[in-house]
């Protein structure tokens, strides 16, 4: 891809503007000219000020969550967005790589639910969570995972808030019944991403261009599955969003506690296991009752 550069400037320094490719997707990125650290920001064009304006003052509201990607400058003018740049790519990147063994998803899930119940206490809605919405910071930790893209986010009760927003196979089934929604349509779209990391990418209610029928969930029978992890997907599916647990309630559920399914993992290791995520340089000692586990920052290393 040819180089194209434009010149720009920002409150935080002197910037030019690339045209560049991560891994097969055209981005543009804002490097930094001045100040010597060649900090580089990425670049969303938006198509109207309107949309600019809606997204920057969502992601004000956002600022300082270790797990909410950064806004850090924005222009009505030329309606782009800069954001901290995530280099280590998005959920999708992975996942079109490897399945994901229940401690791994454990892991993004706990990443994931966190940083939603911080959205979800400040009454913003994502509206279209999914794999290519999460980024990674560094390709290597799971814990830098961020949410990203609030271009259809809104507060609860704005105008709007109850339209038809997000992706086909990640939405909720309430929202296309027309009667309104509320915050649990998020937490149905986790449940979503947890099935398609558990499941090499598979879709719970059909392809993914379709939205959710209302057939019964089913678990494949080629991947072995814990019980309680089989709970914590139906809970998530559930149809009805007075039974659906809200993401605070699903934050705390048993298998994302890591108690019961460490030894059937194990037993196991060799399934879905063509990553591993290690602390430093040496193995983890994946002893899930222990509360180091949740504390621990670990990275992703591929295995030779």
């Amino acid at each position: 891809m040819e180089e194209e550069w434009v010149y720009c400037e920002m409150p935080s320094g002197k910037y030019c503007e690339l045209e560049t490719l991560l891994g097969t997707t055209p981005i543009t990125l804002a490097i930094r000219m001045s100040g010597g650290d060649n900090k580089q920001l990425f670049v969303k064009q938006l198509e109207t000020q309107e949309k600019t304006t809606k997204e920057a003052e969502i992601l004000a509201h956002v600022m300082g969550h270790p797990n909410v990607i950064t806004l850090h400058h924005h222009s009505t003018e030329t309606c782009k967005l800069y954001f901290e740049y995530a280099s280590g790519g998005d959920l999708q990147d992975l996942l079109d790589e490897h399945g994901f063994a229940e401690s791994h998803t454990i892991l993004v899930m706990r990443t994931l639910l966190k940083a939603l119940c911080f959205l979800h206490k400040i009454g913003i809605v994502h509206r279209d969570l999914k794999p290519s919405n999460l980024v990674f910071m560094d390709s290597t930790d799971i814990s830098s995972l961020k949410i990203a893209d609030f271009g259809i986010s809104t507060f609860l009760n704005a105008p709007g808030a109850n339209s038809t927003s997000g992706t086909r196979g990640y939405q909720a089934p309430e929202v296309y019944s027309g009667k309104g929604y509320g915050m649990k349509v998020d937490v149905f779209s986790v449940g979503v991403i947890a099935y398609c990391l558990l499941f090499s990418d598979r879709m719970p209610f059909g392809k993914e261009d379709s939205g959710p029928s209302l057939i019964p969930l089913v678990f494949p029978d080629d991947v072995p599955l814990s019980p309680l992890a089989r709970d914590f997907l139906s809970k998530l599916l559930e149809f009805d969003p007075e039974k659906r647990p809200t993401a605070e309630e699903a934050s705390r559920h048993p298998w994302l506690a890591g108690l019961s399914f460490h030894r059937e993992q194990q037993r196991k290791s060799s399934y879905h296991d063509t990553y591993h995520f290690f602390k430093g340089s040496k193995g983890v000692d994946m002893n899930m009752e222990s509360g180091d586990f949740a504390s621990q920052n670990y990275v992703l290393r591929k295995n030779k």
